[in-house]
């Protein structure tokens, strides 16, 4: 785990609330039988409410990614320009994600193979190795959270290289960032406009998981490194205003979630939605790069824990909810405490696998990019 001299507790929290929102809303799946959802005309309350948090969680790993490698990528500044520094990141990059992602693609591989057994397109998946599986249209038959990591792996590779490309250009960084981040974020909202151009079109696929329609939340993110660097004081002296801003904005998004089914069809909640999602979570980035501490050493710690296994944890818990409802505890459905069980053994097995697959994998491939400087630093 990284000293916590070098990590930021406020981001390790939106972490936190990333990952927990995935594991809460999946995990509901044990609970939705023995609590029925009160419907008031067409809303949903009690755990309806939850259901979207994977949403919500995925979209602030995406703002995060962007925020994230936008300042590593704006302190780099012009020596992107050199082939050797263009391959530093990079490399760094895939020492990050890609073991653990090949391990689970692997291992869910030999899942479906012997122990839930199902046909397999060995074309298609040929393109989960090259992370295509959902690049211009969703074709993910199994390891289901994998579409994400796809849209962040084709942002590590596209994004630097185009801000490489500018800067051959000799282009000054800002209108290498904005230039580069706006182009982005226009041509991934155009995407989503044109599939959401398309009445048989639900927002819940197209517009949400192919890779080239959602580059935009991560710009977000990019803009946001933007500001921090080169507004700093601002950045800071504004976090609660800010904050309260982007609080208020995914309030109002996610009351939308749950309108009337016709509305989700409709160039708001298939294009405009996401993008006010990413806004507000950027909102909350200001407050996440200056909170240093809750003032509770325990609580830092599990905080910065859970944030260390957070990749770990996604890649894991879908098999974890598989195994569950299908193998180990099939009768969750019979009783509330059955699926009371059930769903705490779902979020247990799941951050007690992810802490051995970091200590025990992730992390070790990560120390490795080191070894790899391609840089002359």
């Amino acid at each position: 785990m990284s000293s916590p001299s070098t990590r930021v507790i406020g981001l390790d929290i939106l972490r936190c609330c990333a990952i927990l929102g995935v594991l809460v809303a999946h995990g509901l799946t044990f609970l939705y039988p023995h609590v029925p959802p009160i419907p008031i005309g067409d809303w949903t309350f009690l755990l309806g409410y939850l259901g979207h948090g994977g949403f919500y969680g995925v979209e602030l790993f995406f703002v995060l990614s962007g925020f994230l490698i936008g300042r590593i990528l704006l302190r780099t500044g012009d020596r992107l320009s050199e082939p050797s520094e263009l391959l530093r990141f990079w490399s760094r990059r895939w020492f990050r994600t890609l073991p653990a992602y090949l391990l689970f693609l692997l291992i869910n591989l030999a899942v479906i193979l012997w122990v839930f057994p199902q046909p397999v397109p060995w074309d298609r998946f040929s393109g989960y190795l090259v992370f295509i599986q959902n690049f211009s249209n969703y074709g993910v038959f199994f390891f289901p959270e994998s579409w994400s990591l796809a849209v962040e792996e084709w942002f590590y590779l596209l994004f630097p290289a185009v801000m490489w490309l500018l800067y051959r250009l000799r282009l000054p960084r800002d209108v290498v960032i904005l230039g580069a981040g706006a182009a982005f974020y226009i041509f991934s909202t155009g995407v989503r406009w044109q599939f959401g151009a398309d009445p048989a079109v639900d927002w819940t696929v197209e517009p949400r998981v192919v890779t080239i329609a959602r580059f935009d939340a991560m710009m977000v993110g990019i803009l946001a490194a933007w500001i921090s660097l080169r507004y700093s004081s601002a950045f800071e002296r504004f976090k609660w205003p800010t904050g309260i801003i982007g609080l208020a904005s995914l309030g109002y998004a996610y009351t939308t979630l749950y309108a009337p089914a016709e509305a989700q069809s409709r160039l708001f909640a298939e294009t405009l939605r996401f993008n006010l999602v990413s806004f507000g979570f950027a909102c909350l980035l200001p407050w996440g790069l200056h909170a240093k501490t809750t003032r509770i050493a325990g609580l830092d710690t599990g905080i910065r824990a859970l944030a260390c296994w957070s990749y770990s944890m996604y890649l894991s818990h879908m098999l974890v909810l598989r195994f569950l409802a299908e193998r180990w505890m099939p009768e969750f459905n019979a009783s509330p405490i059955q699926g009371y069980v059930a769903f705490v053994l779902f979020i247990t097995i799941t951050i007690g696998l992810s802490a051995l697959v970091y200590r025990g994998f992730e992390k070790p491939f990560t120390a490795m990019r080191d070894r790899f400087a391609f840089s002359r630093d």
